[in-house]
């Protein structure tokens, strides 16, 4: 292709200097009218848009093409030459495609941009590079065709530098409906020379070679001089064609915007003219004035003149005019002080004339009228606590009232992105943009530069000109923003201390059960220890270490319970029930205690109905044993607590605990629901931790009661909850019943295997002992999940005994890996962890777990569940 060796073979030859002038009348001509269509894209939107886009593409990409086919066809070389038919039509695609993308390229935006311009340039120069070198490989010769490597270079970048200019132009003029049309002639012969330039390089770059010994043929390439000369006048018809129609279209757009400037006009007048303020009045054809208004009758009066005369001699040029030629015309005329513009209307149906009178705005007390009450306008935007401004399409702005201006500025030849953003280009699309796309109310929130916040709301406004315009108003509520940001703030801390209480209190309650499971563990068993048992002042002595220990057991599950009420994260299960049989079941448990305190527990009188309330049966009963036994235990020697119910008429029924103890003193009344505040005088010597009032106090608020009381020192306290009574039907109810018997309650002779999965020695022991009991049962063990799982699918236990806290695999895992496995998926599992959340047990019972029993073990419980088990493994086999 860049074979630069010679032969001497070289074939020269010569131009039709006629084809050659045409070659560039047309291209300059294809710039003429692209540079006219232009004017029509920037005008246009959408599919309107587009076709205006293809009609630049096919004027400029086809121009091209017809001038590099005529100026090919006007070499003339002793060459027998043909042209392949698809790949001629081929190179006119290439032209004509790539332009049309070239120009999509720059438009496609809102508004035009430089980088888009060189884009679109290289894009369209490529294709004409495209275009020039397809055309000549559609030649079909005698002798074969290279290119000067050199020339064939500078072809490219003129071609390319062209297609910049000719996108650039375009755009100039196509911003300018006003352009001067010698401006447009210049600027079409220029580009038509650069478009000439480059074809003619590419051709000065071409060497055609023949063969040695070569005879010319008798056709030669001047016999296609009819063939270019009808290609260019074809071409130059379909493009004063599409000239015309842009001449056309402007003509027409000219037409429709007076038209629509007229009736803006006429429809501002009221729908009666008897009604309008200003003169209106009918003529026919004869001059006789056959209707007027009472304004137009005031008006007439001046020449002396009424309804049926002849149209006075001030009126008749116009009005003979709007008959001759059917068109509306303006004149402006004094009636007394005041000068009117009329407008003369042609009515078609009548064959009459219309006159419709207004104040000319070149009156001197209207305009001053009109401006004083512009100004008092403008007055009234500027004193609004709002930013206010018009925005037009071309990003100026109009007006702005005073709160704007001091915020970005005097908007005075400056674009909207360079006042509200300081930017030298149109940001993308934004609320107003949107209104003047799709006509609807655009309402956003906007963080401007200098850090204020505003609520915009952003409407379509027609300009006193009829033009489209946005009106945007913008309230400042950068306040109400940094309220509403530190507020959040606040609550994310609250919640992540909130979280990080939660998550500490949890961690330490579950550290805590573990060295308490083996300290109250063992001290159970060795109380109960029949075979060995122990001595009197040990028995004591493993009675107060007991003791001890479930004093702390207690604690730490009474914190447990606050910390899970202030968090949020308390679960409770609402039903419909009668708190009749859980009282009285709080009321047998209780009966140990109070005879122990020498502390008469009775009731005041039981109900003959049942009271069903919606409430969570185990907290409820939490609640309520927490104030029987301290009515219990902070009573006088001897004293008694009494219970009773009282429906109350706000709905509401009232369970009250009246103890006769000391009494709480006024100054203490405050505290009395706070954690860790206790009141008694032998406080020292009464168990408990102090929080179970204020856990009391919120589990009946959770549920939608309260706690009150009533106190007389040295007389004793009165405490009562008052919950909502139901309407909805009852649900039924079962009250756990304590079991302390530790012997099974069904003999069976079948052997049993339980795996007891546990990393911490000591618990693994502790079961062990607690399982001597049931000499049915072999015990299995295994120090973490891995070994676990193993042994079950080994031995196949009847059930497994599960930590979750487990070294490397957790306990939940490795459930679920036990669950996927067809020899262990049916074995029931129990959670034995010191996890005590309730958030843990819902969690695993959900996942499938059979029970879930926290540690320190409750030995009597826990064999009661074992057995429980095990014997409806029994009935099942």
């Amino acid at each position: 292709m860049f074979d630069t060796a010679f032969t001497g073979n070289e074939v020269t030859g010569s131009y039709n200097l006629w084809l050659v002038f045409f070659s560039y009348v047309v291209a300059s001509f294809a710039s003429f009218t692209a540079f006219d269509l232009a004017i029509r894209i920037k005008e246009s939107h959408g599919t309107t848009r587009n076709v205006w886009i293809g009609g630049c593409a096919l004027t400029m990409g086809g121009g091209i093409w017809s001038m590099h086919f005529t100026a090919m066809l006007a070499l003339k070389i002793p060459l027998s030459i043909t042209y392949d038919l698809g790949t001629t039509l081929f190179s006119f695609i290439i032209a004509v495609a790539v332009s049309g993308i070239g120009f999509f390229q720059v438009y496609s935006g809102k508004t035009v941009l430089i980088a888009n311009i060189i884009k679109g340039g290289v894009l369209m120069g490529c294709g004409v590079i495209g275009m020039h070198y397809t055309g000549m490989a559609a030649m079909e010769l005698s002798g074969t065709m290279h290119y000067k490597p050199g020339l064939f270079i500078l072809s490219s970048l003129i071609a390319i530098l062209a297609a910049i200019v000719a996108m650039g132009l375009t755009t100039h003029f196509g911003n300018k409906e006003g352009a001067r049309f010698s401006l447009k002639v210049i600027a079409s012969l220029v580009m038509g020379m650069a478009v000439f330039g480059m074809h003619y390089t590419g051709m000065a770059a071409t060497v055609f070679t023949v063969p040695q010994n070569f005879i010319p043929p008798l056709q030669i390439t001047s016999d296609f001089d009819m063939l270019a000369f009808g290609i260019s006048l074809v071409t130059l018809f379909i493009m004063g064609m599409a000239l015309l129609v842009s001449i056309t279209q402007r003509e027409i757009q000219r037409l429709v915007e007076a038209k629509s400037q007229l009736e803006n006009r006429i429809s501002a007048l009221p729908k009666f003219p008897e009604k309008n303020p200003f003169p209106v009045l009918q003529i026919d054809k004869s001059g006789v004035i056959v209707y007027v208004n009472f304004a137009a009758e005031k008006a007439l009066a001046n020449w002396n003149c009424k309804l049926l005369d002849t149209i006075p001699d001030v009126f008749k040029n116009t009005i003979k005019d709007t008959f001759d030629f059917q068109e509306s015309n303006p004149l402006e005329i004094d009636i007394g002080q005041q000068k009117y513009v009329f407008d003369a209307v042609y009515n078609k149906d009548q064959d009459r004339v219309n006159m419709y009178g207004n104040y000319s705005l070149d009156s001197k007390s209207t305009s001053q009228a009109l401006h004083i009450e512009r100004q008092n306008f403008f007055d009234m935007l500027d004193n609004l606590p709002i930013c206010f401004h018009l925005q037009a399409p071309d990003y100026s702005v109009p007006y702005a009232n005073k709160m704007f201006r001091e915020r970005f500025g005097d908007p005075e030849d400056r674009k909207c992105f360079d006042l509200m953003y300081r930017r030298d280009e149109p940001c993308e699309v934004c609320s107003p943009f949107k209104v003047f796309d799709n006509k609807e109310k655009q309402a956003s929130v906007w963080s401007s530069m200098d850090g204020y916040t505003y609520l915009t709301v952003c409407t379509p406004f027609k300009g006193s000109d009829g033009k489209d315009l946005v009106m945007e108003m913008a309230m400042d509520i950068t306040d109400q923003e940094n309220a509403k940001k530190e507020a959040l703030s606040a609550k994310e801390e609250a919640e992540m201390a909130n979280y990080s209480k939660s998550e500490f209190l949890a961690r330490m309650s579950h550290e805590l059960r573990t060295p308490m499971n083996a300290i109250l563990g063992f001290t159970q068993l060795l109380q109960i220890d029949q075979r060995n048992p122990l001595a009197e002042y040990q028995k004591e002595n493993m009675e107060r270490v007991s003791s001890a220990g479930k004093h702390l057991l207690n604690l730490i599950n009474e914190v447990l319970d606050l910390s899970t009420v202030e968090s949020g994260k308390l679960d409770l299960t609402i039903e419909t029930l009668d708190i009749v049989p859980i009282v009285d079941n709080v009321f047998s448990i209780s009966q140990a205690l109070a005879n122990e305190k020498n502390i008469s527990l009775k009731y005041a009188g039981l109900p003959q109905e049942g009271y069903f309330v919606d409430i969570d049966a185990l907290r409820f009963k939490q609640a309520v044993l927490n104030l029987i036994s301290n009515a219990i235990k902070y009573n006088k020697p001897n004293g008694s607590v009494i219970i009773s119910y009282e429906k109350l008429k706000n709905g509401k029924v009232r369970l009250g605990v009246q103890d006769t103890g000391h009494g709480i003193a006024q100054d203490k009344i405050d505290k009395l629901f706070q954690p860790f505040e206790r009141f008694d005088v032998d406080v020292e010597q009464i168990e408990g931790t102090g929080i179970g009032l204020t856990i009391s106090k919120k589990l009946i608020e959770s549920m939608g009661g309260i706690i009150g009381f009533e106190s007389v020192i040295g007389e004793g306290s009165f405490f009562y909850i008052d919950v909502p009574v139901s309407d909805k039907k009852p649900a039924s109810l079962e009250i756990e019943i304590p079991a302390d018997s530790i012997s099974a309650s069904v003999e069976t002779n079948l052997k049993k295997t339980v795996l007891y999965i546990e990393d911490i020695p000591a618990n693994i022991v502790l079961v062990k002992q607690i399982l001597t009991s049931r000499s049915h049962i072999e015990l299995l063990s295994a120090p973490n999940a891995l070994d676990g799982i193993k042994i079950a699918e080994t031995h196949i236990p009847d059930l497994i005994l599960m930590d979750i806290h487990l070294p490397g695999m957790d306990g939940l895992t490795a459930f679920k890996k036990l669950q996927a496995l067809n020899v262990t998926k049916d074995i029931p599992i129990i959670a034995l962890t010191a996890d005590a959340m309730d958030g843990d047990i819902k969690r695993a019972l959900d996942m499938g777990f059979h029970s879930y029993t926290t540690k320190p073990i409750d030995v009597s419980k826990f064999l009661k569940v074992i057995d429980g088990v095990l014997n409806q493994q029994a009935k099942l086999i």
